[in-house]
């Protein structure tokens, strides 16, 4: 398998890049950091990646979910949701079988563990 390619949509910029450390220094290699909406989406339509990590409320707004929606309309890209919000409302809303949520503060073994495992999904979906 290629090395796989990870998006992170998050705009408080600590969090990004320790989110982007942890995967690095576990091996994953080509991981690459937004901050605007309209970038993560042009860039997931046209080079889709194996698995998006993002917030979900982003300014002030439900962003990450609204994002996940549109890309999902054209690749079922696997979503991991790191959030400090309630998230039971969205995880209704939401396929289930290729998103989860973590709550922040973030557990590094529990989030490694969810990201190896949509990692497959992902590759398996983008074959």
């Amino acid at each position: 398998m290629q090395d796989p390619l990870i998006f992170i949509f998050e705009e408080n910029i600590i969090i990004a890049m320790d989110l982007k450390s942890i995967l690095i220094s576990n091996g994953y290699m080509n991981v690459f950091i937004y901050s605007n909406k309209n970038a993560i989406i042009n860039d997931a339509l046209n080079n889709p990646p194996n698995l998006i990590i993002s917030e979900v409320i982003l300014n002030q707004k439900d962003e990450g979910i609204v994002i996940a929606e549109k890309i999902w309309q054209q690749h079922k890209i696997p979503f991991i949701f790191v959030t400090s919000i309630p998230f039971n409302y969205y995880k209704n809303k939401l396929d289930k079988s290729i998103c989860e949520f973590i709550p922040k503060p973030f557990n590094e073994e529990k989030l490694l563990h969810i990201v190896d495992e949509l990692v497959l999904k992902g590759s398996s979906i983008l074959v």
